[in-house]
Protein backbone atom coordinates (compact mmCIF):
# COMPACT_ATOMS: atom_id res chain seq x y z
CA UNK A 1 0.00 0.00 0.00
CA UNK A 2 1.35 3.75 -1.11
CA UNK A 3 0.37 5.91 1.69
CA UNK A 4 -0.29 9.42 0.02
CA UNK A 5 -0.48 12.97 1.89
CA UNK A 6 -3.62 13.43 3.77
CA UNK A 7 -4.19 10.18 4.61
CA UNK A 8 -6.01 9.79 7.74
CA UNK A 9 -4.41 7.21 10.38
CA UNK A 10 -7.08 5.99 12.99
CA UNK A 11 -5.52 4.06 15.90
CA UNK A 12 -6.61 1.26 17.30
CA UNK A 13 -6.49 1.62 21.38
CA UNK A 14 -7.24 -1.60 22.96
CA UNK A 15 -3.78 -2.53 25.20
CA UNK A 16 -2.24 0.83 24.15
CA UNK A 17 -2.97 2.25 28.11
CA UNK A 18 -5.84 3.12 30.00
CA UNK A 19 -6.49 6.48 28.15
CA UNK A 20 -7.04 4.39 24.67
CA UNK A 21 -8.96 2.13 26.24
CA UNK A 22 -11.80 3.63 27.67
CA UNK A 23 -12.12 6.14 24.79
CA UNK A 24 -12.63 2.59 22.68
CA UNK A 25 -14.95 1.69 24.96
CA UNK A 26 -17.23 4.97 25.08
CA UNK A 27 -17.22 4.65 21.26
CA UNK A 28 -17.66 1.19 21.59
CA UNK A 29 -15.11 1.29 18.22
CA UNK A 30 -11.26 0.23 18.25
CA UNK A 31 -10.03 3.38 17.28
CA UNK A 32 -8.71 5.47 19.93
CA UNK A 33 -7.08 8.42 17.82
CA UNK A 34 -6.67 10.07 14.86
CA UNK A 35 -4.06 12.23 12.53
CA UNK A 36 -3.26 12.77 9.09
CA UNK A 37 -0.01 11.89 7.08
CA UNK A 38 1.48 14.86 5.46
CA UNK A 39 4.69 13.14 4.50
CA UNK A 40 6.71 10.35 4.56
CA UNK A 41 6.14 8.97 7.69
CA UNK A 42 5.22 12.02 9.30
CA UNK A 43 1.84 12.78 10.39
CA UNK A 44 0.42 15.39 12.77
CA UNK A 45 -1.73 14.97 15.51
CA UNK A 46 -3.71 16.30 18.20
CA UNK A 47 -1.37 15.05 20.92
CA UNK A 48 -2.37 14.97 24.66
CA UNK A 49 -0.98 18.27 25.33
CA UNK A 50 -0.97 20.16 21.62
CA UNK A 51 -1.46 19.90 18.14
CA UNK A 52 1.89 18.31 17.14
CA UNK A 53 4.19 16.43 14.34
CA UNK A 54 4.66 12.87 15.23
CA UNK A 55 6.14 9.58 13.16
CA UNK A 56 3.79 7.47 11.80
CA UNK A 57 6.18 4.34 13.18
CA UNK A 58 4.98 5.26 16.85
CA UNK A 59 2.02 3.51 15.61
CA UNK A 60 3.25 0.63 13.45
CA UNK A 61 1.20 -2.24 13.85
CA UNK A 62 -1.81 -0.44 15.62
CA UNK A 63 -3.64 1.66 13.00
CA UNK A 64 -5.66 1.59 9.63
CA UNK A 65 -5.24 4.16 6.75
CA UNK A 66 -8.53 5.95 5.39
CA UNK A 67 -8.26 8.09 1.88
CA UNK A 68 -10.62 10.91 0.73
CA UNK A 69 -10.47 9.39 -2.67
CA UNK A 70 -12.00 13.11 -4.12
CA UNK A 71 -9.58 15.59 -3.76
CA UNK A 72 -6.92 16.59 -5.80
CA UNK A 73 -2.68 17.77 -4.60
CA UNK A 74 -3.94 21.55 -4.53
CA UNK A 75 -6.29 20.14 -1.97
CA UNK A 76 -3.74 18.22 -0.06
CA UNK A 77 -1.48 21.44 -0.27
CA UNK A 78 -4.39 22.91 1.39
CA UNK A 79 -4.96 20.57 3.71
CA UNK A 80 -1.69 20.66 5.12
CA UNK A 81 -0.82 24.53 5.20
CA UNK A 82 -3.46 24.41 7.26
CA UNK A 83 -2.62 21.92 10.00
CA UNK A 84 0.70 23.63 10.17
CA UNK A 85 -1.00 26.46 11.08
CA UNK A 86 -2.87 24.53 13.95
CA UNK A 87 0.71 23.03 15.25
CA UNK A 88 1.02 24.33 19.20
CA UNK A 89 -3.30 24.64 19.39
CA UNK A 90 -4.23 23.30 22.64
CA UNK A 91 -6.14 19.29 23.74
CA UNK A 92 -9.48 20.26 24.25
CA UNK A 93 -10.27 17.75 27.25
CA UNK A 94 -13.88 20.15 28.20
CA UNK A 95 -14.54 18.27 24.69
CA UNK A 96 -13.99 14.75 26.09
CA UNK A 97 -16.18 15.25 28.35
CA UNK A 98 -18.93 16.48 26.17
CA UNK A 99 -18.22 13.44 23.61
CA UNK A 100 -18.86 11.59 26.91
CA UNK A 101 -21.92 12.93 27.93
CA UNK A 102 -23.30 12.56 23.91
CA UNK A 103 -22.57 9.03 23.35
CA UNK A 104 -23.17 7.36 27.45
CA UNK A 105 -26.06 9.68 28.18
CA UNK A 106 -27.24 10.35 24.29
CA UNK A 107 -27.54 14.17 25.32
CA UNK A 108 -26.08 17.04 23.09
CA UNK A 109 -25.69 19.65 25.05
CA UNK A 110 -24.15 23.03 22.82
CA UNK A 111 -20.25 23.57 22.82
CA UNK A 112 -18.30 26.20 21.51
CA UNK A 113 -14.64 26.43 21.62
CA UNK A 114 -11.88 27.47 18.76
CA UNK A 115 -9.18 27.54 20.83
CA UNK A 116 -8.27 24.07 21.22
CA UNK A 117 -8.86 20.89 19.63
CA UNK A 118 -9.20 17.10 19.88
CA UNK A 119 -7.65 14.32 17.17
CA UNK A 120 -10.68 13.82 15.41
CA UNK A 121 -12.50 17.17 15.49
CA UNK A 122 -8.80 18.31 13.72
CA UNK A 123 -9.17 16.13 11.14
CA UNK A 124 -12.38 16.73 10.12
CA UNK A 125 -11.71 21.02 10.39
CA UNK A 126 -8.55 20.07 8.37
CA UNK A 127 -10.70 18.89 5.59
CA UNK A 128 -13.72 21.29 5.96
CA UNK A 129 -12.13 24.52 6.31
CA UNK A 130 -9.13 24.00 3.83
CA UNK A 131 -11.50 22.08 0.73
CA UNK A 132 -15.26 22.82 2.06
CA UNK A 133 -15.48 18.69 2.23
CA UNK A 134 -17.28 17.83 5.15
CA UNK A 135 -16.00 14.22 6.46
CA UNK A 136 -18.93 14.15 9.08
CA UNK A 137 -21.60 16.23 7.66
CA UNK A 138 -24.11 15.54 10.50
CA UNK A 139 -21.41 15.33 13.55
CA UNK A 140 -19.82 18.51 14.42
CA UNK A 141 -17.65 16.75 16.64
CA UNK A 142 -16.49 13.35 15.52
CA UNK A 143 -15.44 10.47 16.82
CA UNK A 144 -12.24 8.27 15.58
CA UNK A 145 -15.34 5.65 15.09
CA UNK A 146 -17.60 8.53 12.96
CA UNK A 147 -14.50 8.94 10.71
CA UNK A 148 -14.18 5.41 10.44
CA UNK A 149 -17.98 5.36 9.54
CA UNK A 150 -17.72 8.56 6.67
CA UNK A 151 -18.99 7.81 3.28
CA UNK A 152 -16.15 9.89 1.87
CA UNK A 153 -13.60 8.01 3.22
CA UNK A 154 -12.57 4.52 2.04
CA UNK A 155 -10.02 2.45 4.00
CA UNK A 156 -7.50 1.38 1.90
CA UNK A 157 -5.24 -0.40 4.55
CA UNK A 158 -3.90 -1.09 7.90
Amino acid sequence: MELMPCDIVLVKGYGRGIISDVICDIENSQYSHSAILINGNIIIEAGMFNVRYNLLDNYKGYFDIYRCLDINNLQRKSIIDYLILQLGKQYDYKLLIWEYIRLKLNIILPYFNSSSVICSELVRDSFLNSTNIDLTPVIRFPTPKDLSESKILTQIGG
